[in-house]
């Protein structure tokens, strides 16, 4: 159901505290949480917030699906004047299990004042629904918001999926994955681009697979999410992992990482893979903790990259290339 947009001048304050407050009803991961990780170690960091931004129109809580009976939101972002604009589908992370649109609601907001039409999405968390549920949920916002192009003032054809953390893993194996009819039964369209910030590539590397299957823990986020350790579900495990879909026509990747080296499990094969069959896959690295993106000083050289990256290759016919940095 499409709302109406909101005042432009309340853009920023009012969503902002209804995520803050729904982020502690969850007790999940959130912006206050993972500042409270990270201060003691960087001490300089100062977190992102939504700003009150008049120039940008904002459709708060749209329901883009209703699996099993329960709606699920998102939020939208666009530039003020009418237009066909590129946009970016955002997903949060939290593990699979927590976390909110809210936290990718400032990047968000950051790529719409750069003249892009974006969404962040909420989706079915693992305690609900395991996997494949989330990454439905990711094809089904894509859908629905190309089916509301006009609306929103959205090229669907330019539109890049974009995701932070778990959500940068369920953004590549959406991205990638979409010829798999268990992940895409409605053969959804592939995004126009693919952004992983510091997401997973591949839970089965030996990077990862120490933290992701612990034997030392009764249950882990990634046993939550894919219906069982590694053992019970090796099979799930490989279909998760976004690198196990890579092939020749898929769209052109940023990679963001950070220096937690199990986030960056996959990578080098990731750019190998990649650079064998000429698909474009860009690299930056980035010398903060996992969670960067909801901080300076990384946010606004992060937004800058990405929107280099839109600007480069979000057109009807994008070039390939490789690059690293």
């Amino acid at each position: 159901m499409l709302k109406r947009p909101i005042n432009r001048r309340r853009v920023g304050v009012g969503l902002l505290l209804g995520c803050l407050m729904a982020e502690a009803a969850l007790g999940s991961y959130s912006l206050s949480t993972a500042f409270e990780k990270h201060r003691a170690d960087y001490p300089f960091i100062v977190p992102v917030t939504l700003q009150a931004r008049s120039e940008l129109r904002h459709w708060p809580a749209q329901i883009y699906a209703s699996p099993d009976g329960e709606p699920l939101h998102m939020d939208v972002f666009a530039p003020e004047d009418a237009g066909s604009y590129s946009g970016v589908l955002l997903v949060h992370g939290g593990g699979w299990q927590s976390g909110t649109r809210a936290l990718l609601a400032p990047l968000a907001q950051a790529l719409a004042a750069r003249g892009h039409v974006t969404a962040t999405m909420d989706y079915r968390l693992s305690a609900r629904a395991p996997f494949p549920a989330q990454v439905h949920d990711v094809y089904a916002a894509l859908a629905y918001l190309r089916a509301h192009a006009v609306t929103y003032g959205l090229d669907g054809q330019r539109l890049a999926l974009a995701g932070a953390s778990a959500g940068g893993q369920l953004a590549a194996l959406a991205g990638l994955a979409v010829s798999e009819s268990e992940l895409n039964p409605a053969q959804v369209a592939a995004p126009a681009a693919i952004i992983n910030i510091d997401g997973l590539w591949d839970f089965t590397d030996p990077l990862a697979l120490p933290y992701e299957n612990d034997p030392s823990r009764a249950r882990t986020a990634a046993g939550l999410y894919l219906g069982g350790r590694f053992e019970q579900q090796s099979a799930r495990w490989q279909q998760a992992s976004p690198l196990t879909h890579l092939h020749a026509n898929a769209p052109p990747i940023l990679v963001f990482t950070g220096s937690a080296p199990r986030f960056s499990a996959g990578v080098a094969r990731l750019q190998a893979q990649a650079l064998r069959i000429q698909l474009s896959v860009t690299r930056e690295s980035v010398a903060g903790p996992h969670s960067f993106w909801l901080f300076e000083p990384w946010f606004s050289p992060m937004v800058q990259c990405i929107e280099q990256f839109l600007s480069q290759q979000v057109s009807p016919l994008p070039a390939k290339t490789f690059s690293e940095n």
